[in-house]
């Protein structure tokens, strides 16, 4: 199972599912996607937890399939490719979310401020629709939202860094 990289989100990925699903893969480490996708397009190896939108993209030349997506709900970008639960697999939610963090010290009016325009940015229908063209949602919140999701985040990545037995190299 290819990955863009050891210790990268697909890398682990890959050991999560594999220790999930009760089976073994060997995993080949590239310096990157594109690497790892060629590979994959080209035969060399037969599986690879990819983004959404390079998924999709290559998915679309035919000579991938996706097999099923790491989150609670089926992508909208891909209504027709089923989560690993409804496959018998439960909790692969490794969904990952992009932020905009600042300073530690940021003024709190700067922060509320950039809060309020991304919000305002993140809502507008022309950015939701730029950002589901490429398989990606838009899910605004609140500064405090976003520092408990973060907490949680932490803390389940930790746990599965821990299930899987991964270790640093």
């Amino acid at each position: 199972m290819a990955s863009f990289g050891t210790g990268t989100s697909s890398h682990i990925y890959a050991l999560a599912f594999a220790k999930t699903a009760g089976i073994e893969v060997t995993h080949v480490p590239y310096k990157g996607t594109a690497e790892a996708a060629r590979d994959l397009l080209e035969g060399r190896v037969q599986a690879y937890f990819d983004a959404a939108p390079t998924a999709i993209s290559n998915t679309a030349t035919g000579r991938i399939r996706m097999v099923g997506v790491a989150s609670p709900k089926r992508m909208p970008a891909a209504p027709d490719v089923p989560t690993f639960t409804e496959q018998g697999i439960p909790g692969m939610d490794l969904t990952s979310w992009i932020s905009i963090v600042g300073p530690a010290k940021m003024p709190a009016e700067i922060v509320a401020r950039l809060n309020a325009l991304l919000v305002q940015t993140l809502n507008s229908p022309d950015v939701k629709e730029f950002y589901a063209r490429g398989a990606w949602e838009t899910s605004p919140s609140t500064p405090a939202e976003l520092t408990q999701e973060m907490r949680v985040a932490y803390d389940r990545w930790g746990a599965m860094v821990k299930q899987i037995g991964f270790e640093k190299q």
